[in-house]
């Protein structure tokens, strides 16, 4: 009976795979998920990365590319894997 359930199990993961996808978040819904979990605030990401609030607002917006040291604080401070921000 178990072994059944695998097969099926095993199949229905093969069709959500193929029609369903799941792919990496974009690094801005990244950025807004930690925000969200550590309760920042736009003005605490500023403060947190060291920039300014108009560079905060581009890289939310997919305005501006992430710099080597903006990208080096994401993945140090808010924990964000380096999956997502070399995407």
């Amino acid at each position: 009976m178990a072994k059944k359930f695998i097969e099926i199990s095993d199949i229905i993961q093969q069709y959500e795979e193929i029609h369903f996808p799941i792919g990496l978040p974009t690094l801005p819904e990244m950025i807004e998920l930690r925000m969200f979990e550590m309760g920042l605030k736009r003005k605490d990401l500023v403060a947190l990365l060291n920039t300014g609030a108009s560079r905060i607002s581009d890289y939310l917006n997919g305005k501006r590319e992430i710099t080597l040291n903006i990208a080096k604080a994401l993945h140090q401070k808010l924990n964000i894997d380096s999956d997502i921000i070399l995407q």
